[in-house]
């Protein structure tokens, strides 16, 4: 799901006391989307049309960087507006890769047959929380979310992505990025090898808590 509205870098620009030219240098983001709706209904949109009158899920995963709220779980709001009942639903939370993190333990729970069709949900609305003090996070945030609905595959053309079985994804995590300059590297594997390209890099500036 898009919002309709489009804020320009020019118009960022203004909010956080920066140039276009410096946004569009650090972040590379020329526009991002505002929402007038909040996370769970954007993530209700996103998840009625991964669905496409389907048959409900059996598990709710909400994968978003941010909370609606802490308590009752935002991953519930998402099954209310989509008007489900009787279905679990849980949050993973896990900052911008909170989305993988989703598909990693959705691809386990399938596998051991605990879950047949997971719905995963990402939904942010990161412009509400900008802080123009903290030009390097707020010329990043945008709104949208994204949903998909993951089921066990038949089929064995592994390289063509096709597998029964999603494979597993490996994840590393180092405390010493808290406060720096983290680089971020996106690869693409080529289809029949084990080879990949690498399609962009990403600088990205960790704050330290705040005690």
């Amino acid at each position: 799901y898009l919002p309709d509205k489009i804020e320009k870098s020019k118009s960022t620009a203004q909010l956080i006391n920066k140039s276009e030219d410096w946004i569009i240098s650090k972040t590379g983001v020329k526009e991002r989307r505002i929402s007038e709706i909040d996370v769970d209904r954007m993530g209700a949109i996103a998840a009625a049309e991964a669905l496409n009158n389907k048959d409900e899920p059996d598990l709710i995963i909400n994968a978003s960087g941010v909370p609606k709220q802490t308590i009752p779980d935002t991953s519930v709001f998402f099954q209310r507006e989509l008007g489900i009942k009787n279905v679990p639903c849980f949050s993973i939370h896990g900052t911008c890769l909170s989305f993988l993190i989703a598909l990693n333990n959705a691809r386990a729970l399938i596998n051991s047959d605990i879950y047949k069709k997971i719905l995963i949900i990402s939904s942010d609305r990161g412009t509400i929380g900008r802080n123009p003090s903290e030009p390097e996070s707020a010329a990043l945030l945008g709104d949208g979310a994204a949903a998909i609905l993951v089921e066990k595959e038949t089929s064995t053309n592994y390289f063509s992505g096709r597998s029964p079985y999603l494979q597993s994804v490996h994840f590393q995590s180092d405390n010493s990025c808290i406060g720096n300059i983290v680089e971020i590297k996106i690869t693409k594997v080529n289809e029949n090898s084990l080879s990949g390209e690498i399609l962009q890099y990403c600088l990205l500036y960790t704050y330290p808590s705040q005690r």
